[in-house]
């Protein structure tokens, strides 16, 4: 029988794109509409992702290297250059977790 604990990684890995918010291409160069999407999302949700956990923050990559850190309420906290390499063109939104 296999453990439980040890299943949970690919559990999650499998749920992945749970945490990853779809922006459409036209909000791309909107940050307003993005953090009153953050705070949409996060009362639709109750504040928590299913089996991941309590959302903590949201993190917007812009697609052209700048990386926004935003609160669940949608207020910017910080940004920052390009976490990953490779995410250039492509705008993604995701969330962050407390376990």
């Amino acid at each position: 029988m296999t453990d439980l604990a040890a299943l949970k990684p690919r559990i999650l890995a499998n749920l992945e794109s749970g945490r990853r918010l779809s922006v459409p291409p036209e909000l791309r160069d909107h940050l307003e509409r993005i953090t009153e999407m953050v705070a949409e999302h996060y009362r639709a949700h109750h504040g928590e992702v299913v089996l991941w956990g309590k959302i903590d923050h949201y993190r917007y990559h812009d697609g052209r290297g700048t990386v926004y850190r935003i609160s669940p309420d949608g207020r910017l906290l910080d940004e920052s250059g390009a976490a990953r390499v490779g995410l250039e063109r492509r705008a993604e939104l995701s969330v962050g977790v407390v376990f």
